[in-house]
């Protein structure tokens, strides 16, 4: 949606959880030394400054990835070793970054775990977003940036020829024939890459609207599903997200474990 800006988002709940299972996934992807392709679908600006006026407009990244980093100072003893792996690659990470309040997006946490033979295509629709993302790019011709509706184009590229990859797929769902959207992309990319692992996002807003979305995805019954739901208040809260939740489809088998004790680590964290 032309609308959306992540930058007013950035460093929230979500993109805690979200980073977290792309970090994992990610490095699974790595034991291999076959070449994988990153497909983006909702690439957005790249990074992010949480001190910019839009951050601290919403102040969510106050209640996501700063809760977070305050936690693992305050309580590194009761931190998980697999969150501790997740909180120092994002140190390191942050040591090349822009100085100042930087947060790490999707493209850049995919960028920092890329080698050179590795690949990753990224779609963007917003005109400022794209400016921006082209412009963290720079130089870095492992990346392809395209101004095109990921529902619409995203299966055009699929297979990739690396035949190994993930597919990300977090829209704003600002619209709501998103949660009807999401499912429909998922088919037809399946239909051309079925080897591939899905990483998909969604909010707990309207709940008929998320179970809906999960119901049409269990449907696919795609093998080594994992969802995966972070509750941040009470349901009977009508304004404002309530959950969030990531379904990953060709997970990694290894990587279930992991999941479910970050998950809970960060329900402690983050639940207000």
């Amino acid at each position: 949606m032309l609308s959306y800006q992540h930058g007013y988002h950035a460093g929230n709940a979500s993109d805690v959880l979200k980073h977290f299972c792309l970090f994992s996934i990610l490095r699974s992807l790595l034991r291999k030394d076959t070449p994988f392709h990153i497909f983006d679908g909702n690439a957005g600006a790249g990074v992010y400054d949480l001190s910019s006026v839009e951050s601290r407009k919403t102040g969510e990244a106050t209640d996501g990835i700063e809760k977070v980093l305050k936690a693992i100072e305050c309580s590194p003893e009761e931190v998980p070793d697999t969150v501790k792996e997740w909180h120092t690659h994002l140190a390191q990470m942050s040591k090349k970054l822009p100085r100042g309040k930087v947060y790490p997006g999707s493209p850049a946490w995919t960028q920092s775990l890329m080698r050179n033979e590795d690949r990753a295509t990224l779609f963007e629709l917003h005109p400022r977003e794209v400016e921006k993302l082209k412009e963290w790019r720079g130089k870095d011709r492992r990346f392809q940036i395209h101004k095109q509706d990921s529902y619409q184009h995203l299966p055009n590229y699929l297979p990739p020829k690396e035949r190994r990859g993930l597919i990300l797929i977090d829209p704003s769902y600002e619209r709501l024939e998103e949660y009807e959207l999401v499912p429909a992309l998922l088919k037809a990319c399946l239909k051309k890459f079925s080897s591939g692992i899905y990483l998909v996002w969604y909010p707990v807003v309207a709940r008929g609207r998320s179970e809906l979305l999960l119901k049409a995805i269990e449907e696919m019954k795609v093998p080594n599903t994992v969802h995966l739901r972070l509750n941040l208040r009470k349901e009977s809260d009508t304004i404002g997200m309530n959950s969030t939740g990531i379904v990953i489809l060709g997970s990694p088998p290894r990587l279930t474990g992991r999941f479910e004790e970050a998950l809970l680590w960060f329900s402690r964290v983050l639940e207000r």
